[in-house]
């Protein structure tokens, strides 16, 4: 927390109380207890957060496995919590990662795959089913039965949704409407 408060309140280009391009700073542990810090780009178009910037700075620098990452408000605004994006990148390439977020008795440390629960993972192959193993904590769940990289099962090819009528219509699919699956109505989530 230290290095990504530092960083953010030596490289801030807005003052208290003003908008600016630069106002988060991150700051991110590989494996090997090696820091790298960051700082967001804001851009109307979604421009980097400081943590997907402090991810490139450590890969940049040869860090593969990250261990913890945390960010931080300019003008001492404290810990603040991943977005969504964030959040999808960080179960989609280190699901084991802890990652500091506030709370109302202080930062605490998650496991990065809690703060999106049964997910999907998206990797370059497509996206993969969910692996259990993935979601434990490599620091309190002991050694793993299959090897030190967990397998990553394709799933099957779910079956297409169908696709409104001209008139605006949805088809039926499933039980209930849009739903693809035969589940009870009340767990469709209908859209």
């Amino acid at each position: 927390m230290e290095l990504a408060r530092r960083t953010i309140d030596a490289h801030t280009d807005a003052g208290p109380d003003e908008d600016g391009i630069h106002t988060m700073g991150a700051a991110v542990m590989a494996a090997d207890y090696r820091m790298f810090a960051g700082v967001n780009l804001y851009h109307f178009t979604g421009g980097p957060c400081a943590e997907l910037v402090a991810l490139g700075a450590a890969r940049a620098q040869g860090a593969r496995q990250m261990r913890c990452i945390v960010a931080v408000g300019n003008h001492g605004r404290g810990v603040v919590g991943p977005c969504g994006r964030d959040r999808q990148v960080f179960v989609d390439y280190y699901p084991t990662m802890r990652v500091i977020v506030p709370t109302p008795a202080g930062p605490r440390s998650v496991l990065a795959a809690d703060l999106l629960p049964l997910t999907q993972r998206w990797t370059p192959e497509g996206m993969t089913g969910l692996d259990p193993s993935l979601y434990q904590d490599p620091e309190t769940a002991g050694p793993r039965s299959s090897g030190s990289t967990p397998a990553i099962s394709k799933p099957s090819a779910p079956a297409p949704r169908p696709r409104p009528s001209a008139s605006g219509t949805r088809p039926s699919s499933g039980r209930h409407g849009w739903c693809s699956r035969a589940t009870p109505k009340s767990s469709c989530r209908q859209t």
